[in-house]
């Protein structure tokens, strides 16, 4: 029995044993030091001494605190005495921390020490007179009024203001345009207009090739404006060169029977070229009788229409027009199947014979053939034979085009022959290459400007001896709301103070910076912020110029959520001091 016992206990104490021999403890990774609390730069005068430890600190998971081991070393080379350095001559030091744990694992840091020699005078460089105004040049645009329309035109406050005081009897008795705009065949145009008004009214937006007479070839009608800024579009191209485009704001006749005034913030045009090919959407030659079911009339209950497939061609013949004697009387359509895209570019032609001298309209529509859903549009009148042809961007989205043509304006009857339909899209690789602002409300002569764009909408003018930016919409980002002092230059063997008294209608934030002209090199950068208090800000570089540079002073409000337009902001001063 005692043997037994002897044997159990062996054998127990050997399991033991081996399972603890399976046991090999885990070895852990060492975690290399951290330095903390060093700055990326730093700027002292000549003669004073800098404390490169002043916060700076070194910790270990293993070792613990390292602060102690930490190792400063100096480009141009620097003695350190106590954890400081005194430069002695001006110009950057480069200083690198290094500190080692341990087991051998390293962590290093680096600062730029700027060393200034010591400025003892300070002299004004440049003050900014807001005096000087400058003239406006209105680049062709003007006030027209006819038979009952009354009003003005003036640069006033930053925006171009366009005063009706009588609309007149018709929707084209008050304009403003601008007449004999050059145009070139094969190239893209859009023209943009940031306006807004001083109480919610319409207007047609028109550009016309006046070459032809009465030729519109772009046109949006009965346009909704409001007193918030928005940015209307027309784009167009034309078919042969000409000098002769018009451009149309009218605002007359039951548009606006009240007085109202439209503030125009800027006036853009967009040229573009490239190449394009034809994607063809729909194609009729009417070589097969069955082609007409594809096509349709809606008309007055009092006319007598028909349409037929005749010889391989489509005839409308109509007896007799309503008594109205309107074009939507009579509207023959055509079901392309075919959807557009806003604002992509379309062209039809297709041959037309007439028996009679007939007005037309040319729409292009969805199912409802409601003129409130159109893409594009075009009217005139036909005589004999000729080709009818229409490019047009889409103002809109159409799902299920119809292209109608209303004939409904006549007197007896007449027979509409069609032939030879062909309906594309022009596609092609197109770049924009010029952005020309045709009109903002300052002159070119003075030294300040300002950039607002992508939703950012701003003018400057000066009043008073006094520099203000009205901010009717804040962009998503700084720089769509952006003032700015052109090029000035700073010489070189100085550091440059800027200084600028300020103040705005509500809190609003800014950014500041000194930044060389051409590209973004900011010596300056700063964020600031304005309140109803005149307040004066003053930033100054870190370092001189080695060189004479040109720059350009930058005041950006845009991006801020804090921001609330419209906000009115005052400069009373804008200088620049330097410092030796």
């Amino acid at each position: 029995m005692k043997k037994l016992l002897i044997s159990l206990i062996t054998s127990v104490l050997a399991v033991s044993v081996l399972t603890g021999c399976n046991n090999t403890p885990e070895v852990k990774e060492n975690t290399a030091p951290e330095i903390l609390g060093v700055k990326e730069n730093v700027t002292i005068t000549l003669g004073e001494t800098w404390d490169a430890m002043e916060g700076v600190t070194a910790t270990d998971e293993e070792d613990g605190d390292l602060t102690g081991k930490i190792k400063v070393e100096s480009i141009p080379a620097m003695v350190l005495v106590d954890g400081k350095f005194t430069p002695e001559e001006q110009g950057e030091y480069y200083i690198t921390y290094t500190v080692k744990d341990s087991k051998g694992a390293e962590d290093s840091k680096f600062t730029t020490l700027n060393v200034n020699r010591a400025y003892s005078t300070e002299t004004l460089y440049k003050k900014y007179d807001f005096n000087e105004t400058g003239e406006v040049d209105l680049d062709g645009w003007e006030a027209l009024f006819f038979e009952g329309g009354a009003g003005s035109l003036e640069a006033k406050q930053g925006k171009l203001v366009f005063d009706v005081t009588q609309s007149g009897s018709n929707d084209n008795h008050a304009q403003l345009t601008k007449k004999n705009v050059e145009a070139l065949a094969g190239v893209e145009y859009e023209l943009k207009i940031t306006m807004s008004a001083s109480k919610a009214g319409k207007f047609h937006f028109i550009v016309n090739n006046s070459a032809a007479g009465w030729a519109p070839i772009a046109e949006k009608w009965n346009v909704e404006i409001s007193t918030t800024p928005i940015t209307y579009s027309a784009k167009y191209s034309v078919p042969e060169n000409t000098d002769k485009i018009e451009y149309l704001i009218n605002v007359g006749g039951d548009l606006n029977t009240d007085a109202i005034t439209f503030y125009v913030d800027r006036i853009d045009l967009l040229i573009t070229t490239g190449s394009e090919t034809e994607s063809v959407m729909a194609q009729e030659t009417f070589d097969n009788a069955e082609t007409v079911e594809k096509w349709g009339i809606a008309k007055d209950s009092s006319v007598n229409s028909s349409v037929a497939v005749e010889d391989g061609k489509l005839v409308h013949t109509i007896e007799n027009y309503a008594a109205e004697g309107q074009p939507w009387n009579i509207n023959l359509y055509y079901i392309t199947g075919k959807d557009l895209v806003k604002g992509n570019k379309y062209k039809v032609s297709m041959d037309i014979t007439v028996l009679n001298e007939q007005f037309y309209e040319l729409c292009f529509e969805d199912v409802s053939l409601d003129w409130q859903i159109r893409a594009g549009f075009k009217n005139g009148t036909l005589t004999g034979t000729s080709t009818l042809e229409h490019t047009f961007y889409a103002d809109m989205d159409i799902t299920g085009l119809y292209i109608k043509l209303a004939v409904g304006k006549g007197t007896t009857s007449n027979v509409i022959t069609i032939d030879n339909l062909r309906f594309v899209e022009l596609v092609g690789d197109k770049e924009t290459v010029t952005r020309s602002t045709t009109f903002m409300a300052r002159s070119d002569d003075v030294e300040w400007d300002t950039y607002n764009d992508n939703g950012g909408v701003g003018s400057i003018y000066v009043e008073n001896g006094k520099l203000y930016y009205s901010i009717s919409k804040f962009g998503a980002t700084d720089w769509y709301n952006k003032l700015f002092i052109k090029k000035i230059n700073l010489e070189p063997g100085a550091l440059y103070k800027i200084e600028f008294k300020a103040k705005a209608d509500k809190n609003v934030k800014g950014f500041f910076a000194l930044n060389v002209f051409g590209k973004w090199d900011p010596r300056i950068t700063a964020e600031f912020e304005l309140t109803t208090e005149e307040t004066t800000y003053s930033f100054t570089t870190d370092a001189e110029l080695v060189i004479a540079m040109d720059f350009e002073i930058l005041f950006q409000f845009g991006g801020y959520t804090t921001n609330v337009s419209p906000a009115l902001i005052e400069f009373i001063d804008i200088s620049i001091y330097q410092i030796k």
